[in-house]
Protein backbone atom coordinates (compact mmCIF):
# COMPACT_ATOMS: atom_id res chain seq x y z
CA UNK A 1 0.00 0.00 0.00
CA UNK A 2 2.85 2.15 0.88
CA UNK A 3 4.78 1.47 -2.26
CA UNK A 4 1.29 1.86 -4.21
CA UNK A 5 1.17 5.81 -2.73
CA UNK A 6 4.60 6.73 -2.95
CA UNK A 7 4.39 6.04 -6.78
CA UNK A 8 0.95 6.48 -8.00
CA UNK A 9 0.59 9.98 -7.39
CA UNK A 10 4.05 10.76 -9.22
CA UNK A 11 2.79 8.91 -12.22
CA UNK A 12 -0.65 9.98 -12.43
CA UNK A 13 0.49 13.77 -12.47
CA UNK A 14 3.54 13.06 -14.78
CA UNK A 15 1.11 11.49 -17.20
CA UNK A 16 -2.08 13.65 -16.86
CA UNK A 17 -2.38 16.93 -18.69
CA UNK A 18 -4.52 18.58 -15.63
CA UNK A 19 -2.74 18.08 -12.98
CA UNK A 20 -5.87 19.75 -10.45
CA UNK A 21 -8.50 17.29 -12.40
CA UNK A 22 -6.10 13.63 -11.70
CA UNK A 23 -5.61 14.70 -8.47
CA UNK A 24 -8.94 15.53 -7.69
CA UNK A 25 -9.73 12.02 -9.45
CA UNK A 26 -7.42 10.56 -7.40
CA UNK A 27 -8.72 11.40 -3.71
CA UNK A 28 -12.35 10.68 -4.94
CA UNK A 29 -11.48 7.32 -6.34
CA UNK A 30 -9.76 7.13 -2.81
CA UNK A 31 -12.65 8.10 -0.94
CA UNK A 32 -15.42 6.23 -2.58
CA UNK A 33 -13.01 2.52 -2.04
CA UNK A 34 -12.96 3.55 1.81
CA UNK A 35 -16.58 3.95 1.51
CA UNK A 36 -18.36 1.12 -0.66
CA UNK A 37 -15.54 -1.39 0.94
CA UNK A 38 -17.22 -1.94 3.82
CA UNK A 39 -20.65 -2.11 2.21
CA UNK A 40 -19.41 -4.79 -0.01
CA UNK A 41 -17.40 -6.95 2.71
CA UNK A 42 -20.40 -6.70 4.70
CA UNK A 43 -22.61 -8.35 2.17
CA UNK A 44 -19.70 -10.83 0.76
CA UNK A 45 -19.06 -12.02 4.66
CA UNK A 46 -23.05 -12.86 4.67
CA UNK A 47 -22.44 -15.53 2.09
CA UNK A 48 -18.95 -16.82 3.76
CA UNK A 49 -16.28 -14.70 5.85
CA UNK A 50 -13.53 -15.82 2.90
CA UNK A 51 -15.49 -14.55 0.43
CA UNK A 52 -14.46 -11.08 0.74
CA UNK A 53 -11.09 -11.33 0.89
CA UNK A 54 -11.54 -13.48 -2.19
CA UNK A 55 -13.06 -10.72 -4.06
CA UNK A 56 -10.82 -8.17 -3.34
CA UNK A 57 -8.08 -10.79 -4.69
CA UNK A 58 -9.83 -10.81 -8.23
CA UNK A 59 -10.02 -6.48 -8.00
CA UNK A 60 -6.73 -6.51 -7.85
CA UNK A 61 -5.74 -9.02 -10.39
CA UNK A 62 -8.22 -6.85 -12.71
CA UNK A 63 -6.06 -3.62 -11.40
CA UNK A 64 -2.63 -6.04 -12.42
CA UNK A 65 -4.23 -5.81 -15.88
CA UNK A 66 -5.32 -2.80 -16.56
CA UNK A 67 -1.86 -1.42 -15.24
CA UNK A 68 -0.36 -3.62 -17.38
CA UNK A 69 -2.17 -3.13 -20.43
CA UNK A 70 -3.36 0.71 -20.11
CA UNK A 71 -0.11 2.65 -18.09
CA UNK A 72 2.95 4.02 -19.45
CA UNK A 73 6.71 5.34 -18.18
CA UNK A 74 6.95 8.76 -17.89
CA UNK A 75 9.16 9.79 -20.97
CA UNK A 76 11.20 12.02 -18.61
CA UNK A 77 13.43 9.93 -16.50
CA UNK A 78 14.95 10.95 -13.09
CA UNK A 79 17.68 10.24 -10.98
CA UNK A 80 17.07 8.04 -7.95
CA UNK A 81 15.30 10.03 -4.56
CA UNK A 82 17.86 10.01 -1.62
CA UNK A 83 16.34 9.62 1.81
CA UNK A 84 18.02 13.09 2.58
CA UNK A 85 15.80 14.90 -0.36
CA UNK A 86 12.65 13.88 1.61
CA UNK A 87 13.44 15.22 4.56
CA UNK A 88 15.64 18.70 3.23
CA UNK A 89 11.83 19.35 2.15
CA UNK A 90 10.55 19.64 5.80
CA UNK A 91 13.18 22.88 5.93
CA UNK A 92 10.55 24.77 3.88
CA UNK A 93 8.90 26.98 6.58
CA UNK A 94 5.57 26.55 3.97
CA UNK A 95 5.35 23.32 4.31
CA UNK A 96 6.01 22.26 7.09
CA UNK A 97 2.93 24.13 8.11
CA UNK A 98 0.99 22.73 5.58
CA UNK A 99 2.27 19.15 7.27
CA UNK A 100 1.27 20.12 10.36
CA UNK A 101 -2.41 20.92 9.36
CA UNK A 102 -2.52 18.12 7.58
CA UNK A 103 -1.27 15.92 10.11
CA UNK A 104 -3.81 16.72 12.45
CA UNK A 105 -6.47 16.90 9.51
CA UNK A 106 -5.57 13.39 8.66
CA UNK A 107 -5.51 11.91 12.50
CA UNK A 108 -9.40 12.99 12.71
CA UNK A 109 -10.09 11.64 9.16
CA UNK A 110 -9.21 8.12 10.67
CA UNK A 111 -10.77 8.99 13.64
CA UNK A 112 -13.88 9.43 12.25
CA UNK A 113 -13.26 6.29 9.57
CA UNK A 114 -11.78 4.18 12.34
CA UNK A 115 -14.31 4.93 15.39
CA UNK A 116 -17.61 6.36 13.79
CA UNK A 117 -18.86 2.47 12.74
CA UNK A 118 -18.19 1.44 16.24
CA UNK A 119 -19.78 4.76 17.77
CA UNK A 120 -22.73 4.35 15.59
CA UNK A 121 -24.23 0.95 16.55
CA UNK A 122 -25.30 -0.10 12.87
CA UNK A 123 -25.36 -3.58 11.75
CA UNK A 124 -23.03 -4.35 8.75
CA UNK A 125 -25.38 -3.43 5.81
CA UNK A 126 -26.90 0.11 7.32
CA UNK A 127 -23.34 1.18 8.49
CA UNK A 128 -21.98 0.05 4.92
CA UNK A 129 -24.85 2.49 3.36
CA UNK A 130 -24.10 4.93 6.10
CA UNK A 131 -20.17 5.10 4.78
CA UNK A 132 -21.46 4.95 1.46
CA UNK A 133 -22.99 8.41 2.02
CA UNK A 134 -20.13 9.60 3.40
CA UNK A 135 -18.18 8.87 0.44
CA UNK A 136 -20.77 10.29 -1.70
CA UNK A 137 -20.10 13.86 0.08
CA UNK A 138 -16.39 12.67 0.07
CA UNK A 139 -16.24 13.23 -3.91
CA UNK A 140 -18.87 16.33 -3.75
CA UNK A 141 -16.30 18.13 -2.04
CA UNK A 142 -13.51 16.66 -4.17
CA UNK A 143 -15.21 17.06 -7.61
CA UNK A 144 -17.98 19.87 -7.47
CA UNK A 145 -17.36 21.93 -4.61
CA UNK A 146 -13.40 21.64 -3.61
CA UNK A 147 -11.94 22.93 -6.91
CA UNK A 148 -14.32 25.31 -7.71
CA UNK A 149 -14.19 27.01 -4.30
CA UNK A 150 -10.36 27.13 -4.26
CA UNK A 151 -10.49 29.03 -7.83
CA UNK A 152 -13.16 31.61 -6.12
CA UNK A 153 -11.26 32.34 -2.79
CA UNK A 154 -8.08 30.52 -3.20
CA UNK A 155 -6.57 26.71 -2.48
CA UNK A 156 -5.44 27.76 1.26
CA UNK A 157 -8.70 29.68 2.27
CA UNK A 158 -10.49 26.77 0.94
CA UNK A 159 -8.48 24.16 3.40
CA UNK A 160 -9.32 26.42 6.06
CA UNK A 161 -13.06 26.54 5.65
CA UNK A 162 -12.71 22.47 5.26
CA UNK A 163 -11.24 22.22 8.46
CA UNK A 164 -13.10 24.63 10.47
CA UNK A 165 -15.92 22.38 9.20
CA UNK A 166 -14.47 19.67 10.70
CA UNK A 167 -13.75 20.98 13.70
CA UNK A 168 -17.77 21.78 13.77
CA UNK A 169 -18.25 18.49 12.72
CA UNK A 170 -16.06 16.75 15.56
CA UNK A 171 -17.66 18.62 18.18
CA UNK A 172 -21.52 17.52 17.15
CA UNK A 173 -20.11 13.58 17.29
CA UNK A 174 -19.31 14.60 20.65
CA UNK A 175 -22.51 16.03 21.61
CA UNK A 176 -24.90 13.77 19.70
CA UNK A 177 -27.45 11.89 21.42
CA UNK A 178 -29.33 10.28 18.12
CA UNK A 179 -28.45 8.32 15.46
CA UNK A 180 -30.00 10.22 12.45
CA UNK A 181 -27.89 13.39 13.68
CA UNK A 182 -24.84 11.53 13.69
CA UNK A 183 -25.42 10.13 10.42
CA UNK A 184 -26.30 13.70 8.89
CA UNK A 185 -23.17 15.07 10.13
CA UNK A 186 -21.40 12.22 9.05
CA UNK A 187 -22.28 13.21 5.43
CA UNK A 188 -21.13 16.61 6.65
CA UNK A 189 -17.90 15.65 7.72
CA UNK A 190 -17.34 13.88 4.15
CA UNK A 191 -18.26 17.01 2.67
CA UNK A 192 -15.39 18.83 4.52
CA UNK A 193 -12.37 16.41 4.08
CA UNK A 194 -13.65 16.33 0.20
CA UNK A 195 -12.82 19.94 0.44
CA UNK A 196 -9.33 19.11 2.18
CA UNK A 197 -8.68 16.85 -0.12
CA UNK A 198 -9.52 18.14 -3.31
CA UNK A 199 -6.64 21.10 -2.52
CA UNK A 200 -4.02 19.32 0.07
CA UNK A 201 -2.06 17.40 -2.48
CA UNK A 202 -1.87 20.42 -4.87
CA UNK A 203 -0.34 22.28 -1.99
CA UNK A 204 2.04 19.88 -1.09
CA UNK A 205 3.14 19.92 -4.80
CA UNK A 206 3.10 23.49 -4.80
CA UNK A 207 4.77 24.53 -1.63
CA UNK A 208 7.48 21.18 -1.49
CA UNK A 209 10.24 20.09 -3.41
CA UNK A 210 10.84 21.14 -7.21
CA UNK A 211 10.41 17.45 -7.92
CA UNK A 212 6.96 15.73 -7.26
CA UNK A 213 8.62 12.36 -6.33
CA UNK A 214 10.13 14.19 -3.36
CA UNK A 215 7.32 15.89 -2.40
CA UNK A 216 4.64 13.24 -2.52
CA UNK A 217 6.85 11.28 -0.42
CA UNK A 218 7.59 13.74 2.31
CA UNK A 219 3.75 14.93 2.19
CA UNK A 220 2.40 11.15 2.55
CA UNK A 221 4.88 10.26 5.17
CA UNK A 222 3.33 12.76 7.79
CA UNK A 223 -0.18 12.20 6.13
CA UNK A 224 -0.35 8.33 6.89
CA UNK A 225 2.22 8.76 9.89
CA UNK A 226 -0.32 10.98 11.53
CA UNK A 227 -3.28 8.98 10.61
CA UNK A 228 -1.77 5.90 11.68
CA UNK A 229 -2.31 5.54 15.54
CA UNK A 230 -5.61 7.06 15.39
CA UNK A 231 -7.78 4.18 15.49
CA UNK A 232 -5.76 2.74 18.44
CA UNK A 233 -5.71 5.77 20.21
CA UNK A 234 -9.54 5.77 19.33
CA UNK A 235 -10.61 2.73 20.65
CA UNK A 236 -8.71 3.20 24.09
CA UNK A 237 -9.92 6.46 24.78
CA UNK A 238 -13.75 4.89 24.03
CA UNK A 239 -12.97 2.60 27.39
CA UNK A 240 -13.74 5.91 29.46
CA UNK A 241 -16.24 7.31 27.46
CA UNK A 242 -17.76 7.43 24.12
CA UNK A 243 -17.65 10.46 23.22
CA UNK A 244 -13.75 10.98 24.10
CA UNK A 245 -12.74 10.33 21.01
CA UNK A 246 -14.57 13.24 19.39
CA UNK A 247 -13.25 15.44 21.84
CA UNK A 248 -9.64 14.16 21.27
CA UNK A 249 -9.68 14.81 17.88
CA UNK A 250 -11.69 18.41 18.28
CA UNK A 251 -9.00 18.69 20.33
CA UNK A 252 -6.32 17.68 17.45
CA UNK A 253 -7.66 19.28 14.83
CA UNK A 254 -7.82 22.35 16.92
CA UNK A 255 -4.16 22.86 16.55
CA UNK A 256 -3.91 22.57 13.47
CA UNK A 257 -6.83 25.33 13.02
CA UNK A 258 -4.18 27.43 15.32
CA UNK A 259 -1.26 26.52 12.98
CA UNK A 260 -3.37 27.51 9.87
CA UNK A 261 -4.47 30.92 11.06
CA UNK A 262 -0.58 32.00 12.11
CA UNK A 263 1.06 30.88 8.72
CA UNK A 264 -1.58 30.57 6.30
CA UNK A 265 -0.01 33.39 5.03
CA UNK A 266 3.15 32.46 4.82
CA UNK A 267 1.53 29.08 2.63
CA UNK A 268 -0.70 31.12 0.79
CA UNK A 269 2.53 33.22 -0.36
CA UNK A 270 4.57 29.98 -1.61
CA UNK A 271 1.64 29.24 -3.52
CA UNK A 272 1.20 32.56 -4.82
CA UNK A 273 -2.36 33.42 -3.33
CA UNK A 274 -3.21 35.79 -0.54
CA UNK A 275 -5.44 35.27 2.78
CA UNK A 276 -7.82 37.63 3.61
CA UNK A 277 -6.52 37.76 7.69
CA UNK A 278 -2.78 39.02 6.41
CA UNK A 279 -2.76 42.93 7.18
CA UNK A 280 0.40 43.51 4.82
CA UNK A 281 -1.43 41.78 2.10
CA UNK A 282 -4.54 43.63 2.59
CA UNK A 283 -2.96 46.93 2.81
CA UNK A 284 -1.18 46.38 -0.43
CA UNK A 285 -4.16 45.00 -2.51
CA UNK A 286 -5.91 48.40 -1.49
CA UNK A 287 -3.10 50.49 -1.65
CA UNK A 288 -3.22 53.48 -4.40
CA UNK A 289 -1.27 53.26 -6.83
CA UNK A 290 1.45 56.04 -7.52
CA UNK A 291 0.86 57.84 -10.68
CA UNK A 292 3.55 57.18 -13.20
CA UNK A 293 4.25 60.70 -13.56
CA UNK A 294 5.34 61.20 -9.60
CA UNK A 295 8.28 57.93 -10.42
CA UNK A 296 10.78 60.29 -12.54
Amino acid sequence: NAMFFATAMVVLVNLAVDREWVVGLFETALGLGFAVGPLIGGLLGHVSWRLPFFVCGVFMVLALVVAARKLREPTNRQAPVRVGQIFATYRKPAFIALCVVTGAYNFVFFVVLGYTPLFLHLDVVPLGLAFTAWGLGLAAGILVIGHRLAHRIGAVQTVGVAIVGLLACMALFATSHSTARSLVVLVLAGLCMGLANANLTDLALGLGSSDRRVATGAFNLVRWGAAAPAPIISGKLAEHGLALPFWVGFGVLAVGVLVYLAFGHVMAAGYGERVVWNRAARQAEHAPEEPVGEAY
